[in-house]
């Protein structure tokens, strides 16, 4: 990649009780306080600012990042192939050498128009991310992940670490 984002001076500033879309499970998430930096060709070019990201403890990845194929996308794969391979048996053969190649392109269509189908009819509707927040047993940890000193009971807060519990 020629372009992308360094993230750098990373702090944790905040924990919470999370449901991780990746992991498939309840976890505890990490706010990390970042400065960003836009590169081209590794070179730092354009400073983004201090900006903040969560992580899953168990996976790394952000715990709210969609990691399925919607439901859409699949229906406008049956309609593309499904139209790739009505197209395909409109093909004249008029050559001996596109023999395999167009019966290649009618069988495939088919077939991938098809599992796209099976794939739709066979999905069923997950709970929605606010529903799996919901069920989350309340985060409550009775001393800090990062140094094990007392948390304050009212502020949530660690004093001499300053990490926010959630």
């Amino acid at each position: 990649m020629f372009t992308g984002r360094y993230r750098c001076c990373r702090r944790t500033v905040a924990y919470r009780g999370d449901y991780c879309l990746s992991c498939d499970c309840h976890t505890v998430s990490e706010q990390q306080r970042t400065l960003d930096i836009f590169h081209v060709y590794f070179l730092p070019l354009l400073p983004l600012g201090f900006r903040k990201h969560w992580h899953c403890t168990k996976c790394k990845n952000d715990p709210h990042a969609r990691v399925q194929t919607s439901n859409g996308f699949k229906i406008l794969g049956v309609i593309v192939f499904s139209a790739f391979a009505v197209l395909s048996w409109l093909i004249p053969m008029e050559q001996p050498d596109d023999v395999a190649v167009v019966w290649t392109m009618r069988i495939g269509g088919i077939c991938v128009a098809s599992v796209f189908a099976i794939s739709v009819l066979v999905h069923k509707p997950s709970l929605t991310q606010q529903e799996k927040m919901g069920e989350i047993p309340r985060f409550a940890p009775e001393n800090c992940l990062v140094c094990g000193e007392e948390l304050d009971d009212r502020s949530r807060e660690c004093v001499p670490c300053g990490i926010e519990y959630l």
